[in-house]
């Protein structure tokens, strides 16, 4: 089972458990002493704090503890604070720890190759240094990415790309792979994206598989055109957005 089909199916079996518990407690069997307000703070508390030690988020956990806090002031348990402090407090909280305690998602760099263009068009890719010539482009077979407070466009070339590291913090991201081949014909994109965009242009004869992990957020998958055919590239998806989108495009 991928993320997203297991975050899915959390959702579910919450919503469906609160969707008894009302009737039960219209009938009397049951009885909620929680508001239904405080009983979807909890739950959404209890997903970020899931998140948290699923993915080794820990920039997850003040949000989590702002909404409990926010339930425990509610039924009088603990003193007063706006809810506009706590949520203030617990995004700062969160922007600092995503910059002190960023994920271990990145790995060496390897694999780089430089190439030139023909007279005819086309890429021919070499081995070694680059000789400092205008036309060449240095390749990266396993790029990371990352922006903070931000924005950048990025083209990738690659002769056989295994694999890419994005990360988008209060920021803006472009991510183009046209000019990418993948090693055996399949490659990953782990992405991690909080309180930003993520765009990725990729050729629309590629198989995209997509298996991102999104809380208060969403990925958008472009609508299809060209049918796919048998043994198409596939590149594979993965990752997390909080508070982001991820937009994928055909081109």
């Amino acid at each position: 089972m991928n993320v997203r089909n297991s975050g899915n199916m959390f959702w579910g079996i919450i919503f469906l458990a609160l969707a008894v518990a009302l009737i039960l407690n219209q009938l009397n069997i049951f009885f909620i002493t929680f508001s239904l307000w405080d009983i979807l703070l909890a739950v959404i508390a209890l997903k970020f704090t899931l998140s948290t030690f699923a993915q080794g988020n820990i920039a997850n956990l003040p949000i989590a503890l702002g909404l409990i806090y926010i339930v425990l002031r509610n039924q009088g348990i603990v003193g007063h604070i706006p809810t506009g402090t706590i949520v203030t407090v617990a995004i700062l909280a969160s922007i600092g720890l995503s910059l002190l305690f960023p994920q271990k998602r990145w790995w060496n760099q390897r694999n780089i190759h430089v190439g030139t263009y023909a007279s005819d068009g086309t890429y021919e890719w070499k081995n070694g240094a680059q000789t400092g010539s205008s036309d060449e482009i240095r390749t990266d077979n396993n790029p990371t990415i990352g922006i903070t407070f931000g924005s950048v466009s990025r083209y990738l070339y690659a002769d056989a790309l295994e694999s890419a590291k994005l990360s988008c913090l209060f920021g803006g991201m472009e991510i183009y792979f046209d000019q990418v081949q993948l090693h055996e014909n399949v490659a990953t994109v782990q992405l991690d994206c909080t309180f930003g965009g993520i765009d990725l242009y990729v050729p629309r004869h590629w198989n995209v598989v997509e298996q991102v992990n999104s809380t208060f957020g969403g990925v958008d998958v472009a609508r299809r055109i060209d049918p796919l055919t048998e043994g198409a590239p596939t590149l594979t998806i993965v990752g997390s957005t909080t508070f982001g989108g991820v937009d994928i495009h055909y081109v």
